[in-house]
């Protein structure tokens, strides 16, 4: 008899959907912050795709950080582009939530072949900006809308993403300590979850309105622009020299004299770091931007 699926379907899979990887979202001292990777990964091939996508509507400013289906992804964001251009602040959440249940619905559970193929689900992270009310945050899962109070990770890469932003409370941070933390985050997911990578793309909205929208490129043999670009750079080489000096503490084939000089080299060298980092920030820092934005 025929067969109800194609034998292969993984070929299928593919021929077509392109599937994206890491989003985060934090709300920090005086606003929120999204943060992307920028790779696009579909069936044997990767292309870079910018993966934040805003708009103003009569209610306030809406931004979307999406994973998952990008095709998808962006059929949602468009159709929300024209279903809430004239929506009021007061009415804009229950009509997002609309929104968001009919069409995974429509696109994804009704699909098909929506129990074997994984390259159909999409989810979201969505900042809302209208002052002077501040930013709200919120994560759309499948059918669901949920208010974030902290942080959110969605896509592959979110569960180290998760392990790695920890227990820190992100709510009473700065603008400068939220992004270090975010491009840290980044730096390793994109090294370490097989389909993370390319730039690292943040979008930051301030609780009275203003925007700055900035990349971040780590490329091989060349010295880092911004001061993000050196907190990504560096990350890797960071963590691995922190614990190295946190098993030399441990072991006890090493005397506290060598302990102590292992110690001093360790201090040393983050002493060099700071004052690299410190160049770097203060030509080049990406929140510069930020700042300008505020005064327009």
């Amino acid at each position: 008899p025929p067969l109800k699926h194609p034998r292969y379907p993984c070929l299928d899979r593919a021929r077509g959907n392109r599937l994206v990887t890491i989003a985060a979202g934090f709300l920090y001292r005086g606003g929120a912050l999204l943060c992307t990777d920028t790779e696009l990964t579909g069936g044997t091939l990767k292309t870079q795709a910018a993966k934040i996508v805003s708009f103003g509507c009569k209610g306030g400013m809406l931004s979307f950080a999406y994973a998952g289906n990008y095709d998808y992804a962006l059929c949602v964001i468009d159709k929300c582009r024209r279903k809430l251009a004239s929506v009021t602040a007061a009415e804009l959440l229950p009509e997002l939530e609309r929104i968001i249940d009919k069409e995974y619905r429509r696109l994804v559970l009704s699909n098909p072949n929506q129990t074997w193929d994984h390259t159909l689900p999409y989810s979201f992270l969505i900042s809302f900006s209208a002052p002077p009310d501040g930013v709200k945050m919120f994560v759309a899962r499948q059918t669901s809308l949920r208010q974030v109070l902290s942080y959110e990770c969605i896509g592959v890469g979110s569960d180290l993403a998760s392990y790695l932003i920890g227990d820190h409370s992100v709510v009473g941070m700065s603008e400068r300590r939220i992004l270090s933390l975010a491009a840290f985050m980044l730096a390793n997911v994109k090294a370490n979850v097989s389909g993370c990578g390319g730039m690292s793309h943040f979008l930051g909205i301030r609780d009275d309105g203003a925007m700055a929208e900035f990349y971040s490129a780590v490329v091989p043999g060349f010295v880092p622009a911004t001061s993000t670009e050196w907190l990504e750079f560096r990350a890797k080489g960071f963590d691995s020299m922190a614990r190295d000096l946190f098993f030399s503490m441990a072991d006890q084939s090493i005397s506290d004299d060598e302990f102590r000089s292992r110690l001093e080299v360790f201090n040393a060298r983050v002493s060099e770091l700071r004052t690299e980092w410190n160049k770097t920030a203060r030509f080049t820092e990406p929140f510069v931007q930020f700042e300008r934005a505020t005064k327009v």
